[in-house]
């Protein structure tokens, strides 16, 4: 099941390291900046208003030292061999990426997003204390985007885990995390303060186009996120944590003010339960593509009320929607006794509900309300037997999907290597790549799957020369550098 929704700036997951660092001082006192006038109206003396700030002051630093020996940082590496002696080959440990983790259980289970530790084959968390340790992977969830590890060391602090239901927009939050890799030599995390300026975001195309991961219901933030934060706890006053940080909107690849986290409720506590165990997460899934359903589309269906997801699509194959006779522009107004709010609401439900469980839906069709029950099926690897997806120079690649050129209006034949996101503080980034962008010409010739680029990169000398479908030309002078492939990227 996806939701579709508006693009709108650049936005990010972000764990790689930045080439520039910039130290922002005025967000911390633009935070505080509005204290300034509220005193000052209510003609409070200068002695006061100076302890008030000093009061305020020590309730953040007392909250830092209570919840900064929950942190961790983390880096990751690839590890290549070869070389070295006979039956004792050399090992070269290669960064891949770095992040954050919060510390969630005293016996060393410690979360982090699915994507700080993506295709790592070495995971080492530095404590706050400035002990590295190797960590073990116990399971990882690439829709959730969430994973949990394992360190051997007991009577760790856990951090407290809070709730969605008492996250109010206005609050106060703090992100504790390991922006630009600051803390990976001696565990010394970086702290930051601002508000929880929305709720209920939706961006899961914005952030993952392939759909693989589902980004909604995020918290947005003004304490500022930037590449290395990603995994990190977002805390309240009272030290709660109230989201895993997990990524920014930016249109310099650097905190611009702006940041999600993945919200602490039910649903995540469930889903890190799951991951704690061993266990791999299931899904419900319904078989449907769905959009909100907007002002003008209630007026020409006649609905009354606001809410609902439309259906605009099927999944290919048998699903549970088939099964109940479900048709296109039929609006869900509700399931399971649940009022659907948006299609981002009922992605969330239908994803929530246990695999092979009865649901009720009630759906608006040609202005009358119907009625019926299905069994929800496990969600199915969309990703399989689609082309692969490929890593280069920081750029992830792929062959179009069927959905993508349908929305292009794009014929196969006609299309090329679509470039699905690029690292900000990557080389194809410096050279001028960009997300969204398609790249049909290789040195001259056309490219249409994956394995041509590759055999194009094969044969090229150290400059390359890509031609967009925008009619854009991309210079790389890079030599030797192949692609990294994977199914499930």
């Amino acid at each position: 099941m996806q939701s579709r929704g508006v693009k709108q700036g650049r936005v990010g997951v972000f764990s790689r390291r930045p080439q520039r660092l910039s130290v922002q001082l005025f967000g911390v006192l633009a935070a505080l900046g509005f204290l300034f006038p509220v005193l000052a109206a209510a003609q409070v003396p200068q002695r006061l208003r100076e302890a008030d700030l000093k009061t305020l002051q020590d309730a953040f630093t007392s909250l830092a030292d209570r919840v900064r020996p929950s942190v961790v940082a983390i880096s990751t590496y690839e590890v290549v061999r070869g070389g070295g002696s006979e039956g004792n080959p050399r090992q070269v440990h290669i960064a891949h990426s770095q992040g954050s983790g919060v510390i969630f259980r005293a016996d060393g289970h410690i979360l982090t997003n699915h994507h700080v530790i993506e295709d790592a084959e070495d995971i080492r968390v530095m404590l706050f204390n400035g002990e590295e340790l190797p960590a073990k992977l116990v399971q990882s969830d690439a829709r959730s985007d969430l994973a949990v590890l394992q360190v051997e060391r007991a009577n760790l602090r856990p951090a407290q885990l809070g709730d969605l239901s008492k996250v109010r927009q206005g609050q106060w939050t703090f992100a504790f995390g390991n922006p630009f890799g600051l803390g990976n030599h001696n565990g010394r995390t970086s702290f930051s303060v601002g508000n929880v300026s929305a709720l209920d975001r939706a961006l899961t195309e914005q952030l993952d186009p392939t759909q693989k991961r589902y980004y909604g219901n995020l918290i947005e933030t003004t304490s500022a996120i930037n590449p290395g934060n990603s995994g990190g706890p977002l805390f309240n006053i009272d030290g709660e944590m109230m989201g895993v940080v997990t990524a920014i909107e930016s249109r310099s690849g650097v905190s611009e003010g702006i940041g999600f986290a993945i919200p602490i409720c039910e649903r995540t506590k469930r889903i890190i339960d799951t991951l704690a165990a061993g266990h791999e997460v299931r899904y419900g899934y319904l078989g449907v593509n769905v959009d909100d359903v907007s002002l003008a589309l209630r007026r020409e269906l006649g609905l009354t009320r606001s809410g609902g997801a439309i259906i605009r699509s099927f999944a290919k194959g048998a699903s549970p929607s088939a099964q109940a006779n479900l048709r296109q522009n039929d609006v869900i107004v509700e399931f399971d006794g649940v009022p659907i709010e948006n299609a981002d609401h009922l992605v969330r439900l239908v994803g929530a509900t246990q695999v092979g469980s009865a649901a009720a839906v009630k759906v608006m069709r040609d202005g009358k309300l119907e009625s019926t029950t299905l069994a929800l099926n496990e969600r199915p690897d969309l990703d399989a037997g689609r082309p692969q997806f490929a890593q280069w120079l920081g750029a992830t690649l792929a062959e179009p999907s069927d959905e993508q050129l349908a929305s292009l209006n794009i014929t196969r034949e006609n299309a090329g290597i679509a470039v699905v996101r690029v690292r900000s503080d990557s080389r194809a980034y410096a050279a001028g790549l960009r997300d969204q962008q398609m790249i049909m010409r290789f040195d001259g010739k056309r490219v249409h799957t994956i394995a041509e680029f590759e055999a194009a990169v094969q044969r090229a000398g150290r400059h390359m020369r890509l031609e967009l479908s925008d009619h854009t030309i991309v210079h790389i002078e890079e030599e030797g550098v192949p692609l990294t492939q994977s199914m499930n990227r």
